[in-house]
């Protein structure tokens, strides 16, 4: 397989160090050695192409694998081991009781009483709405209803 590269003219072959190549064409006129050449200005030759020979690929070196030295494979053995210890215990503690149990005070509903007085008197410091949220959540509550004689728990 040969190339065709668009070379300058003012580049000559004994500057590429290669040598020049006669391409057969079929339009070929017979050359009179005793003729007179003729040579075309210098702007027609400029940019004209050539026939190049073939280069010789060039392969890449294959780089050699990567060798872990016997310290290597130690360090990368401790670390997988202290990972792996790291997130057991991390596990255990979780699964043995990560969070205390929320302790509630626990009060009974009086006659005429709402949800909404029961939670603030609860919880005076917060807003109505958030104190009946929590008292809600605690009791898993659907409504805003309560009745008397009725226990709710009040996480403290």
């Amino acid at each position: 397989m040969s190339a065709v590269t668009a070379v300058p003219s003012w580049v000559t072959p004994a500057m590429t160090g290669m040598t020049p190549m006669t391409v057969p064409s079929s339009r070929a006129v017979p050359v009179d050695p005793a003729a007179p050449r003729r040579t075309a200005p210098a702007s027609a030759r400029h940019g004209h192409l050539r026939v190049v020979p073939d280069l010789p690929a060039i392969h890449d070196v294959p780089r050699p694998a990567a060798h872990i030295t016997r310290r290597g494979r130690l360090a990368i053995t401790l670390c997988a081991l202290l990972l792996c210890l790291t997130g057991g215990v991390a596990g255990a503690r979780a699964a043995m009781g990560g969070a205390p149990a929320p302790t509630y005070d626990t009060v009974v509903v009086q006659s005429g009483q709402t949800l909404s007085q029961v939670a603030h008197h609860a919880y005076p410091q917060m807003s109505i709405g958030n104190a009946v949220q929590r008292v809600q959540a605690a009791n898993e509550l659907n409504t805003l209803q309560v009745f008397a004689g009725e226990s709710l728990r009040l996480p403290r």
